[in-house]
C-alpha cells in the first residue's frame, strides 16, 4: 500500500512539472523510473525483468486517479483521444466472437 501511495505522489509531482508526461504514458513511465533510481538506458528486455521497479500499470493507474482528482493536470486533447480509443475498444470487445479468435 505504501509503495502505491509513493507512486501516486511521484506521478502527481511529475504531472505538475512535466507537461509531456500528461500527454504520453511512456514519458511518464520513464520519468518515474528515473525518480526511482532506475537506469532507463538499459535495454527494455532487461528493464522489465527488474524486481524493484514500479509496475507500468501502477504508474498509468496512478495517472488516471491523479488526473481524475486534479483535472487541471490533464491535457484536454489527449484526454479526448483516450476516451475515443476506450469507446472503440469497448465496441470491438462486445462485437468479437469466440469463432473470430
Amino acid at each position: 500500500m505504501e509503495r502505491l501511495l509513493n507512486i501516486e505522489k511521484c506521478v502527481a509531482e511529475e504531472l505538475k512539472t512535466n507537461y509531456l508526461a500528461r500527454t504520453n504514458d511512456n514519458e511518464l513511465i520513464l520519468a518515474i523510473m528515473r525518480k526511482s533510481g532506475i537506469d532507463t538506458n538499459m535495454p527494455f528486455s532487461e528493464l522489465i525483468k527488474l524486481k524493484n521497479r514500479p509496475s507500468f500499470k501502477s504508474i498509468t493507474r496512478a495517472r488516471r486517479k491523479v488526473q481524475a482528482e486534479h483535472p487541471e493536470l490533464k491535457d484536454y486533447q489527449t484526454s479526448e483521444i483516450r476516451k475515443e480509443e476506450e469507446t472503440k475498444y469497448k465496441k470491438f470487445a462486445k462485437e468479437r466472437t469466440m469463432e473470430e479468435l
